[in-house]
């Protein structure tokens, strides 16, 4: 009786925590991420995934009220598990920045 209780949690716990169906969701939004990687002293690498096929930007600067540098937007397809990544260049060395990825045009 136990463990059928502590299996019958563990259902609803992962049940409750995955993602909703893409049907119930008006928005495209990021899933998972950002992960960081190729890391350097002039540029970055941002991963991240999205609920369906589309775009994500990266909003950056070094204030975090002042986010004026933008990268293009980045694809994510379905073939790639709707995931995709950018390479920020032209960072400055020993500098800090801010960034925020968006979903850019959703109505």
């Amino acid at each position: 009786m136990t463990l059928f209780r502590t299996l019958s949690l563990i259902g609803l716990v992962v049940a409750f925590a995955a993602p909703a169906p893409a049907a119930g969701n008006k928005y495209n939004h990021i899933t998972h991420g950002p992960i960081l990687g190729r890391i350097s002293s002039h540029g970055v690498g941002i991963w991240a995934r999205t609920l369906r096929t589309g775009h994500f930007v990266v909003r950056y600067g070094t204030a975090p009220g002042r986010l004026d540098k933008q990268t293009g937007p980045i694809a994510t397809r379905l073939e790639r598990d709707n995931t995709g990544w950018v390479h920020v260049k032209g960072l400055e060395a020993d500098t800090q920045y801010y960034y925020e990825l968006s979903i850019p045009d959703q109505t």
